[in-house]
């Protein structure tokens, strides 16, 4: 049977042990305070979605090349590589497609109005991630 090392040494493997008293990350050394973001990160990160855009826009772009050829598995493909790229978008956007499912899910009265109402309110408690997805949105101008 493997050894439970946390019950030898008298803890629970959570931020505080079972007593309560000691704070086992401060210990550590390591911090649980969230870091403070400059505004060199944020400009960053406005970069960041704007290069993700343009990708985005090139995969649609592909995509609706794709469709006009009737290539079935390039567009499967493309459609992959879009859900994929989600992941690469900066916390703050993430967070506030995060928070509009959440809304979305918890809605009772599904709506155009409620669906406006739910995008804008997280989109004002988000303002770094509302930045982040307008500018995601830029490459798709040139396009139209």
């Amino acid at each position: 049977m493997p050894r439970d090392l946390f019950q030898e040494a008298g803890i629970t493997p959570s931020r505080r042990d079972a007593q309560g008293d000691r704070d086992l990350f401060a210990e550590a050394g390591i911090s649980t305070a969230p870091k403070t973001r400059s505004f060199t990160d944020e400009v960053s990160d406005l970069g960041t979605a704007i290069w993700q855009g343009a990708k985005s826009t090139g995969r649609a772009l592909s995509a609706s090349l794709d469709t006009a050829l009737n290539d079935r598995a390039a567009v499967e493909q493309t459609a992959g590589a879009e859900r994929a790229a989600i992941t690469e978008q900066p916390s703050a956007q993430r967070a506030l497609m995060d928070e509009i499912a959440r809304r979305k899910a918890l809605d009772t009265d599904p709506g155009v109005l409620s669906a406006i109402r739910h995008v804008g309110a997280a989109m004002l408690d988000n303002k770094s991630g509302s930045a982040q997805f307008v500018a995601s949105q830029l490459p798709i101008l040139p396009s139209l």
